[in-house]
Order: structure tokens, then C-alpha cells, then sequence
């Protein structure tokens, strides 16, 4: 059967205790029998060299990272209950079926509930992980912790999520993962971009206040003249200039500005 079959295109999340229970359930259905992990452990070592071990020492600088993601992946077989069920029972088949409802099992940290993870094992690296525990155990224990990484931009910026696809092989060597964020629609965004802000706007209103006093005061200064030089020739007409109605701001009635009304200023 292709691993594409096994490929999950969109995780239901959080439904850790259902899963288990599946997953004890068809195992049981698998085979009643049981071996000691420690006794699978030595017959994998005692016919080939974990591909964990093997990726240990040609990158020994990684050791913690890779014995951290081997503990949580038992961690994960802990919790399901089925560290001691025997793998060499199954058919291929059942082993995948087995291992799908494990991957199932594995919750998603709340800031990733949004993502869609479509992952996939290639026919080399089913049979490694069938018959070698840790590496089995490493592919359970790398999912387990890449879901639980918090993602402190979910939700900004119009992130919705990431597209995740996780490619596994028989080897961590052969392992990539990747993530492609999922954003809303490119037509709001150009929308947003074209949108005025606040300040955009605060200061257009101020520019445009401005603009209307000065007008308003050009207006002033022009009424004014005109009304002193009314009275000047008035003055002159009677043998003497002198201003007998003074000008004051108070009795003008220039024409108003839109200046002059009342702004909703921001």
C-alpha cells in the first residue's frame, strides 16, 4: 500500500484521549501478545545500528536535541498505553494504522490550532520504524514537540495559520519539514495598505484648519483697510482726516470662514 494513503491532510485537534483509546483498542484487535521494549531494543542492536545512533555520531553536536525527541516519543507510547505492544505481530498495514492513530494522539498547541499539517513516511522509512524502536520513537517524539512550539505571531498581521507539510524517511537525515503561512486575502490587504491612518488624517485636518485662518485672517485685514480708507476719504471730504467710529474686532462683520466654525478636531 503507497505511505500517500497515510497522508493526513487535516488533523482533528485535541482529541488526545479518544485516539489513545483507538489506538489500544486496534491494537489489541492486532495482537494479544506483548514483548518487553528493552528485548525489541537488543534484537534491532544485535542485527543493525538504530538510525538514531547512527545520526548521533556523524552529528554529535546534536546528541541532546535527538535524545530529547527519543524521550518524548516515548512519552507518547506511555500515555497510549502501548510501549510494550509487540510491532513484529502486525502486518504492515496494521503497523501503519497503528502508527497513524499515534500521530492522531498528538495534540497541537492552541496558538497552532489553525494549522494544517499534511505529513507522510516513505515505504524505506515505515519498515525502519518498524523494527527499530528508537527511530520509531524519534518520529513520534519530533512531532510531539514541533506541534507544542508556541507561535507568538498567531493571529498578527492577518496570519490565519501555516500550510506544514513534514516528509519522513529511514533516516533523520532524510527528515524536512516545512511551513508556508496562510494570510487573508491579498485584495484586503492592498485595501488596508491604501487606508488612511489617524495620524494621515489628524494632520490633513490640521493642514486644512490652517489653510482656512489664514484665508479668514487675509479677509480680516482686507475688510479692515477697506473701512479705514473709507473713513480717510470721508476725513478728507470734511477738511480733516479723523476717526470718529473706531474699528473694533467686536462690531466687524466680515464675511465668515469655515475656519471660524467648529472643528471636530482629532
Amino acid at each position: 500500500m503507497s505511505s500517500m494513503n497515510f497522508v493526513n491532510a487535516t488533523y482533528q485537534r485535541y482529541t488526545q484521549i479518544a485516539y489513545a483509546k483507538t489506538t489500544v483498542d486496534n491494537t489489541k484487535s492486532f495482537s494479544a501478545a506483548k514483548t518487553n521494549a528493552a528485548n525489541r531494543k537488543n534484537s534491532m542492536v544485535n542485527n543493525e545500528e538504530s538510525a538514531v545512533e547512527k545520526y548521533k555520531k556523524r552529528h554529535p553536536d546534536s546528541k541532546h536535541i535527538v535524545d530529547s525527541q527519543v524521550n518524548a516519543g516515548k512519552a507518547v507510547l506511555e500515555r497510549n498505553g502501548v510501549s510494550d505492544v509487540s510491532r513484529e505481530d502486525m502486518t504492515m498495514d496494521e503497523y501503519k494504522q497503528f502508527i497513524t492513530n499515534l500521530m492522531n494522539s498528538i495534540p497541537f498547541d492552541a496558538t497552532q490550532s489553525n494549522n494544517i499539517e499534511v505529513w507522510s513516511i516513505s515505504e524505506e522509512g515505515w519498515e525502519q520504524m518498524k523494527k527499530d524502536s528508537d527511530y520509531e520513537a524519534w518520529v513520534l517524539g519530533y512531532t510531539s514537540q514541533n506541534r507544542a512550539v508556541r507561535n507568538p505571531f498567531a493571529g498578527l498581521m492577518g496570519n490565519r495559520g501555516c500550510f506544514c507539510t513534514e516528509k519522513f524517511g529511514a533516516s533523520i537525515e532524510e527528515h524536512i519539514g516545512q511551513g508556508v503561512p496562510m494570510t487573508t486575502n491579498t485584495n484586503s490587504s492592498a485595501k488596508n495598505k491604501n487606508k488612511k491612518s489617524w495620524w494621515q488624517e489628524r494632520n490633513e485636518r490640521y493642514e486644512e484648519m490652517v489653510e482656512e485662518w489664514t484665508k479668514a485672517i487675509q479677509l480680516r485685514h482686507q475688510f479692515l483697510r477697506s473701512k479705514m480708507m473709507e473713513q480717510y476719504e470721508q476725513g478728507k471730504a470734511l477738511g480733516g482726516f479723523q476717526i470718529t467710529n473706531p474699528i473694533s474686532i467686536d462690531n466687524l462683520q466680515w464675511k465668515k470662514s469655515k475656519a471660524l466654525q467648529s472643528y471636530n478636531f482629532l
